[in-house]
């Protein structure tokens, strides 16, 4: 992945990410019938996965799920 990228195939990692507006660059099919979800590698993205692991995000739980929604149309989309 070039160093301007971060990718994951962690659907609610990915959620949170795009909730928190980090760029979603790519969807990719793995042939495994899963995906890999490609974003920009902005500074804060380092934080906001400690936070979202650490068990501390804070969420509005109807744009949360809007999100969820929306990647996993994408998710569809891409052939997963």
């Amino acid at each position: 992945m070039p160093n301007g990228l971060f990718s994951t195939r962690d659907l609610p990692l990915a959620c949170w990410l795009h909730y928190k507006s980090i760029k979603l660059v790519e969807v990719k099919p793995n042939g495994d019938g899963k995906v890999t979800f490609v974003f920009e590698n902005p500074p804060e993205k380092e934080n906001l996965v400690l936070e979202f692991y650490g068990g501390e995000p804070q969420v509005n739980a109807r744009k949360f799920l809007d999100e969820l929604r929306n990647l996993k149309a994408m998710t569809y989309n891409a052939g997963a």
